[in-house]
């Protein structure tokens, strides 16, 4: 069995695009295949729920198995994302929010890999509200970044400033308890948490994948937005996790990074200065280093990515969307 997750908070104008991109993969690539489908909804105060009911039970028929965990208190995309990843009963899972899209692709393909690999990284394209891809390629930068990185340098990133690991997939067996417990311990931010905890006690195996997994929705109310409505509790928790990353630091040259690395997050969206010295620390020098190193790499790969799969998604984005 396969499980689809999608994360939802006030998303009534967008999760119908979600769920039909779900439908898409199923049709068109999950022949002989069981799927189930966990809805998390953390207690949205707009129709969302009304509306995925509604197509649920016009589309049952595509699941084994439909969970929708719905609360009746506020928890916090954290608590809300891993009470649903402890409800998985499939073999491979992915996880993907309500206002996201699944890419033009057979996402089941991308799965094989994790025989040989432990992650695998995915590119993203860019989706703005009106339905258009993005092709400046100067904001594919972080993304397709991913495939000039090894492990110790992801594994690096992910304390300091958390590379952009949207859309990665991963065997089930490293979610463990002890990660999803530590997920619980946050409000908003659930990735970096999540991957420092398995980066911390594993050496892991990577591949990296230019064909994107996700159309990823762009906009000023996303939750790390640098001066949205999320932007305070984004920030407490990037402080939590990194006075929990220097309990845990032996090395006295990397507590010093750190916690360079801290005082300058607090500069985040605080005056045009402010925020741009916090590109001056050692993170983001050796990460200009490495940009650098592979501008080549870089260029191709983001070249490649807009190329071979930038028109052809926008395309099946307004196919996806006249289904409704």
């Amino acid at each position: 069995m396969f499980s689809f997750i999608v994360i939802v908070y006030n998303e009534e104008n967008t999760v119908l695009e979600t769920l039909e991109s779900i439908k898409y993969q199923i049709v068109n690539y999950g022949i002989d295949m069981k799927f189930q489908i966990i809805i998390a909804d953390d207690k949205s105060k707009d129709n969302s729920r009304k509306v995925i009911d509604a197509w649920l039970d016009k589309n049952s028929n595509l699941f084994e198995l439909i969970d929708r965990l719905y609360y009746d208190e506020n928890l916090g995309t954290c608590k809300n994302y891993s009470r649903a990843l402890r409800n998985i009963r499939g073999e491979q899972f992915f996880s993907i929010s309500g206002d996201d899209i699944i890419a033009n692709m057979n996402i089941f393909l991308k799965f094989n890999d994790l025989k040989k690999y432990d992650i695998v990284l995915n590119s993203s394209l860019l989706l703005h509200d009106k339905g258009k891809i993005e092709y400046n390629r100067k904001k594919y930068l972080t993304i397709v970044l991913q495939g000039c990185m090894d492990f110790s340098y992801i594994k690096w990133a992910t304390k300091l400033g958390s590379p952009i690991l949207n859309g990665a997939i991963y065997r089930k067996e490293l979610l463990t308890e002890e990660i999803l417990e530590y997920m619980d311990a946050f409000d908003l931010v659930d990735d970096r948490p999540r991957y420092y905890k398995m980066f911390q006690s594993n050496k892991l195996k990577l591949k990296y994948d230019n064909s994107p997994i996700i159309l990823y929705r762009i906009s000023d109310w996303s939750v790390s937005a640098k001066q949205g409505q999320y932007s305070e509790r984004h920030n407490k928790d990037i402080m939590m996790l990194y006075n929990d990353i220097l309990k845990d630091e032996t090395n006295c040259f990397n507590r010093i990074v750190i916690k360079l690395q801290r005082i300058s997050c607090n500069w985040r969206g605080k005056g045009y200065i402010r925020n741009k010295l916090r590109y001056f620390t050692p993170y983001y020098i050796r990460f200009f280093l490495l940009c650098v190193r592979n501008r080549k790499k870089i260029r191709n790969l983001s070249q490649e990515l807009l190329t071979n799969y930038g028109e052809w998604n926008e395309k099946y984005y307004n196919t996806i969307k006249k289904v409704q």
